[in-house]
Formats: C-alpha cells, sequence, structure tokens
C-alpha cells in the first residue's frame, strides 16, 4: 500500500517556517515550554482546572509536548493532538506511547481545512501560536471550524502572540522585516505597513463573530531579559527561528540573503550583551458555544 500524500509538502510553500526539520521540532518545543511557563500553567484562566472536560483536541499540536503534558496531569481526560507535519505526529506519538499515556492521540491532518471529525466531538478546543501558518482572510473559517466540533456548552480557546520587543537595533531590524513578510504574505492584521502582528487585538471578535459566548481574554508577557532563566533557551529560539524564516522574507521581498545575514551576525552579539531587555506580548481568548 503506498503512503498517503503528505499535506505538509503540498502546503510547503505557504510556511513561514519549515516545519518538517528536526531544528523547528526542537524549536517548537522549547517555544512550547516558555510559553506554558510565561502563561502561568496548562490552564490558569480556569484556575488549572479541567472540571467538566472529557475530550480534548489540541490544533497544531508540533511535537505534541502540550498535549501530552495535559494528557499527563489530566488523565483519564482523553486528548487528540493534530498537525499537519506527519513528522511531527509520528514523534509526539512515539513520546506518548513511550510514557504510556493510553489517554493522548495524534493524527495527521490540516488545520487549514474542514476537520475529520464529527460535529460536537470535544469539550475543549485549544490553538496555540498559529498565526505563522493562517491567512488573515482564513482565521473566521478556521474559527468557524474550531467551534463546529465542539460540544454545547464547550470551550474554543486561543492563545497568539504579538511582536518581539528588544532594546537592540537588529534584532528590532529583523522582527520589522519578519512583519512586513508577514504583512505581504497576507497573514498579519497589523496593516500594510506591518508594524504589529495585529491578532491578539482581533482574537475576542474571531470568536463572538463564530456565535461563541462570554468572550475573555487574559494577556501575560514572555520576557527574556539578560539574567533571566528564560533568556538563554527563548533566544536560541530567536536564533533558530529568524534562521528558518530568511527563505520565506526573501521570497515576499523585503530583504536579501546578504542583509539578513548581517542582522543575524549583529543580533548575535546583542543576544549575549548583559543589558540586552527582551519580551513577547501574548493574549489568550476563550468563549464557549450555546446550547450547554
Amino acid at each position: 500500500m503506498s503512503t498517503p500524500p503528505d499535506p505538509a509538502a503540498r502546503k510547503a510553500d505557504e510556511y513561514v517556517l519549515n516545519a518538517d526539520t528536526p531544528t523547528e521540532m526542537v524549536r517548537l518545543a522549547t517555544q512550547g515550554q516558555l510559553l506554558t511557563e510565561a502563561m502561568g500553567g496548562l490552564f490558569p484562566e480556569r484556575g488549572e482546572s479541567l472540571a467538566g472536560v472529557e475530550r480534548l483536541l489540541d490544533v497544531a499540536c508540533g511535537p505534541g509536548d502540550w498535549a501530552i503534558a495535559v494528557a499527563r496531569d489530566y488523565y483519564p481526560v482523553q486528548v487528540v493532538g493534530i498537525d499537519i507535519s506527519r513528522q511531527m505526529v509520528e514523534y509526539a506519538t512515539a513520546r506518548a506511547q513511550s510514557m504510556g499515556f493510553d489517554n493522548c492521540s495524534f493524527q495527521v491532518m490540516d488545520a487549514t481545512g474542514p476537520l475529520d471529525f464529527s460535529g460536537a466531538s470535544f469539550d475543549l478546543v485549544n490553538a496555540r501560536f498559529v498565526v505563522g501558518f493562517l491567512d488573515a482572510r482564513s482565521w473566521p473559517a478556521f474559527v468557524r471550524e474550531m467551534a463546529r466540533v465542539l460540544r454545547p456548552g464547550g470551550v474554543l480557546r486561543l492563545t497568539e502572540p504579538e511582536r518581539v520587543e528588544t532594546n537592540k537595533p537588529s534584532l528590532e531590524k529583523l522582527a520589522d522585516l519578519a512583519l512586513q513578510a508577514l504583512s505581504r504574505a497576507g497573514k498579519s492584521f497589523g496593516g500594510p505597513g506591518g508594524e504589529r502582528v495585529g491578532i491578539t487585538e482581533v482574537l475576542p471578535h474571531l470568536l463572538s463573530d463564530a456565535g461563541l459566548l462570554d468572550v475573555q481574554t487574559r494577556d501575560c508577557r514572555l520576557v527574556f531579559d539578560a539574567g533571566l532563566p528564560a533568556h538563554e533557551p527563548f533566544a536560541q529560539n530567536l536564533r533558530v527561528g529568524y534562521e528558518l524564516i530568511k527563505p520565506f522574507v526573501i521570497r515576499a521581498g523585503v530583504s536579501d540573503q546578504g542583509e539578513l545575514d548581517a542582522l543575524l551576525r549583529n543580533a548575535e552579539l546583542e543576544l549575549l550583551s548583559p543589558d540586552f531587555r527582551g519580551s513577547m506580548p501574548i493574549r489568550t481568548a476563550w468563549g464557549s458555544k450555546a446550547g450547554a
């Protein structure tokens, strides 16, 4: 029997970062851990309670760290993770199986299209940092599809970042170029100049427009100043992220290889500076489906 086509391969040119590399897998795992710590836990807005949740979906699960942590801490809640990358799904599945978590499973699935789940399948749907692969015009349909698979009374929960802020010129220039590329590709809500990602401002409106009720938000900030515990892991996350995003920025026509290489060399020194300051604003928005 032939192997089914890999959906990630079909959409590779649409990615901000190449999802099917070991480097990106490590980067996503580190980013996920730092994000959970910055948020204050797996479910800080719920007081870390999953009361009433029997089945949970994690969209764009990557290497599965968040889904596995939920399966571990909230057994016997059934956790399903989906990702477009077959490599990510195979790795996440192997990890869950090696740890003996029979309440955690993973499937290859493209979150930008109709999901292969019937309506009312989950009590909670979670998605974090999906702005990198969703076009701005695709967000309303994406949120409606997430809401479709929720049971009445279920909760849709979205967590997204804003522009990384630093006190160093090369890192600021890299952030500007990345945002300009996102804007040209139609992946930001920050306007034609690309000054902001903009997704954090529209999250609650997207949930409300999809018919979700009691929409709320919670803000936090991932701080990675020099000397703080998050500094080195997030600095490495930035190094890898900006290296991986170069092809996307070049394709967008906002910079070239020479400029990006020079900026990255300078950014390396800036990240090592004892007076370095950096942070990333993050917003979580959630709402419940009518009919409970």
